[in-house]
């Protein structure tokens, strides 16, 4: 029996950056995009793992597109699988998130399961079966994940159905920084059970042994995602265990990006005057990420990134551009030329801040780090109310 079904994920919906209106339009063409694919190629089902929405409190125009894109999969005969992702988590005082809603209403089939005495649990909700074909959704599970492989693992009978396990998680991409990464030699131990990991949470499509799958997101969210050149959605066509997965490109809108070096110009003015000059391939309606680097004998920061926004954007109607500044280089150990990490500089100084100020802390690193990732928030044009969830989370941690 052949069984069909499309898995993307991070489709951030409700996404909002610069409050420009056709980039928060961009999101929901995207889902169309997917919807319509699925109606033409008579494609059941839907898999979307993680970051439905871009915010956990989203508004009310968000919450409308997609209760009408849904309506229209829904006429079809199009059924949508959904896991929580970071962004869609309801708030740590909240018990439900958006997602729960909509899968109130009809509209998605929300598939998680629960933590009980420290090890995570299938529930009624976290299992879908259907002739042929079983669907396995484990929400976000953020620096546990790894923790709880086993649990997971342990908790999938086997079947003779194809089984496909839904996550948010990252392989071997994020170690160290406690959002969901895992180790490639532990997941891969699964494959006696478990037939497709279809995962999300990474913006970029790569795949691990022909058993787990990332599609990464249908947009760029961030303007910086253009470095991440491949994004679309799988659709996989099953036939008892035998899979055949087709990889479908998405039509993100375009952004260019170019890396200039400033090195042999002798004044910001002279640097600044040559990015402005110089031809680009833009076409009304891209947007347009230019970084600047090299090593100067001038103050760098002298050259005016906004003028040249300002006027790039008007000459060639581009909907956003980015200037960015990354000039200032440093030697390592090694006499070769490399960035200033200034994301580490920055989490240097709030610990070397909370230890002068707050002695008694004992965990100033784990404050450092959540401190930073309220930062990236702040970045992402998060609300208040989830930044204010991030820090009480980490403060609940403490209580507890």
């Amino acid at each position: 029996m052949k069984i069909e079904f499309i898995h993307c994920g991070d489709l951030h919906l409700g996404h909002f950056p610069n409050h420009i209106e056709e980039r928060f339009q961009d999101y929901f063409k995207a889902l169309m995009d997917i919807i319509n694919y699925a109606i033409s190629h008579r494609v059941p089902f839907i898999l979307v793992s993680g970051d439905f929405f871009h915010l956990k409190a989203i508004n009310a125009r968000t919450l409308q597109h997609t209760v009408s894109l849904l309506k229209r999969a829904k006429e079809h005969q199009v059924r949508f699988f959904v896991i929580e992702g970071n962004h869609d988590k309801a708030f740590y005082v909240d018990e439900d998130s958006w997602l729960t809603f909509l899968d109130q209403q009809g509209y998605i089939t929300l598939l998680r399961g629960q933590i009980e005495e420290g090890k995570w649990r299938p529930t009624a909700n976290s299992i879908f079966q259907t002739e042929g074909l079983r669907i396995i959704g484990v929400e976000y599970l953020g620096g546990a994940t790894s923790k709880h492989l086993d649990d997971i693992y342990e908790a999938i009978p086997k079947s003779d159905d194809f089984t496909v396990v839904m996550m948010h998680a990252a392989i071997d991409r994020l170690s160290g920084q406690e959002m969901g990464d895992i180790r490639s030699k532990d997941i891969l131990r699964w494959q006696d059970k478990v037939d497709y990991v279809a995962l999300g949470h990474i913006h970029n499509r790569y795949e691990v042994a022909d058993f787990c799958y990332n599609p990464g997101s249908m947009e760029n969210i961030h303007i910086r995602d253009i470095q991440a050149k491949e994004k679309g959605f799988y659709h996989i066509s099953i036939d008892g265990k035998k899979k055949d997965v087709l990889y479908i490109a998405a039509k993100p809108r375009v952004v260019h990006y170019e890396k200039l070096d400033m090195s042999d110009f002798s004044s910001p003015m002279e640097a600044g005057e040559s990015v402005l000059n110089r031809k680009y391939n833009f076409k009304a309606g891209n947007m347009a990420s230019i970084i600047l680097y090299g090593k100067t004998s001038y103050n760098a920061y002298l050259i005016d990134s906004k003028a040249i926004e300002d006027a790039l954007q008007t000459k060639y109607h581009l909907l956003h551009i980015e200037v960015e500044n990354k000039i200032n280089i440093i030697k390592n150990e090694t006499g070769l030329n490399e960035e200033v990490n200034m994301q580490a500089l920055l989490k240097t100084l709030m610990e070397d801040q909370l230890r002068f100020y707050y002695p008694d802390v004992t965990d100033i690193e784990e404050w450092g780090k959540v401190m930073m990732d309220a930062t990236e928030l702040l970045k992402e044009d998060a609300d208040f109310d989830t930044i204010i969830d991030h820090l009480y989370q980490r403060e609940s941690k403490d209580e507890n």
